[in-house]
């Protein structure tokens, strides 16, 4: 039996109004299901492009990162490389800036450390010195780290103060030189 003929047989029983009445109830109801379906869809397709505006944005934001994340790594890369080149060796760097400068060197004691979440060793050496002129200071500090600011050794913890004795001169309380190493995991 088709659905049309079903249909017939079961309204057959019933009157003009009562059919009336029932094709209006049905065609309600698929107005009501058809309403229903497109808002759901149209609610769907509006989030699907609050989604697809957000993802566009992500990505922008994404793509205005690249340039600058390429430069970064990069500049890891080299600095990777400098390391890996560094033979700087801090007990003549420091032998040599003070014969330049005229300083007298005393109990010198290198120490290394490995560098937290680094495969980086640390190598330093503190230092005070007594009784030095202004130029002396520059010429050594000038010395160690010479001119480039990317220089394989560097001064930290400088301290310095006016002799009591004589204003003209200085003494460094405290001055810590650094350097960086492969640690012992890249050298294997």
């Amino acid at each position: 039996m088709k659905l049309t003929e079903r249909i017939k047989a079961s309204t057959a029983g019933l009157s003009a109004r009562e059919k009336l009445l029932v094709g209006i109830t049905i065609a309600v109801a698929m107005t009501i299901v058809v309403v229903a379906l497109l808002t759901y869809l149209r609610s769907s397709a509006n989030s699907l492009e609050k989604d697809i505006a957000t993802l566009h944005q992500e990505l922008a934001e994404i793509e205005s990162q690249a340039l600058p994340f390429e430069v970064a790594k990069s500049e890891e890369s080299q600095a990777a490389q400098r390391l890996k080149r560094n033979k700087v060796e801090l007990f003549k760097k420091l032998s040599s800036a003070a014969d330049e400068s005229g300083v007298t060197l005393k109990d010198l004691d290198e120490k290394s450390s490995p560098v937290r979440n680094f495969n980086v060793e640390e190598k330093s050496v503190k230092l005070v010195l007594k009784k030095l002129s202004v130029d002396q200071v520059d010429t050594f500090l000038r010395s160690i780290e010479g001119a480039r600011s990317n220089s394989d050794v560097q001064v930290q913890n400088l301290s310095l103060k006016t002799r009591f004795d004589n204003r003209e001169l200085l003494d460094i309380t405290r001055m810590k030189v650094v350097t960086w190493k492969p640690g012992e995991d890249s050298e294997k």
